[in-house]
This record gives C-alpha cells, structure tokens and sequence, in this order.
C-alpha cells in the first residue's frame, strides 16, 4: 500500500476529536495542511509529518490540540498560533 500525501490539504473547521491514525499511517504526509479552527482533541498525531501546517485561529475559534499526541512527529514550521495545546505531548 503506497503512503497517504495529503500535503496542503486544507481541513481548517474539521472536528477529529480522540481521532487515532492506524500504525500504516505513520510518517506519512500531512505537511502543509490547514487545520486553522479544527478540534483535535486527543487525537493520535504520532509521527508524522506536519511540517508548515497551520494550527491557527479561525474566526476567533482556536485550533483545540488538547492532549493531543504529537510525540515523534515533524514539526519543522508548524504554526502553533492560535492552538490551544494545553496537556498535549511533544517530543
């Protein structure tokens, strides 16, 4: 199975609350993407590539990483703006 690129893809407004990505989709693409207003509360982000995506505010509503799980991901000019990260696992 070739890997998932959904690089620049834009999701700004999409709710993945407690989302959890398969073993198959770590290190693939979600570089670039535009989360800006999403819920990604406790979502499962483990490696994977999110270089230059965008976790920014949208419409005065902030992008929710609460306890999230980004340990191992890439994380090279992610925007954090705006994100409410409180609880969420980097490194």
């Amino acid at each position: 199975m070739e890997a998932i690129d959904l690089s620049d893809l834009d999701l700004h407004g999409i709710i993945l609350k407690d989302a959890r990505f398969s073993t198959h989709f770590e290190g693939d693409q979600l570089l670039g993407a535009k989360f800006d207003g999403s819920n990604l509360n406790g979502a499962d982000l483990r490696s994977i590539n999110l270089q230059y995506a965008q976790f920014r505010m949208l419409n005065n509503q902030p992008t929710y990483l609460q306890a999230a799980d980004l340990r191992g991901s890439l994380l090279l000019n992610t925007n954090f703006q705006g994100a409410d990260v409180t609880g969420a696992k980097f490194g």
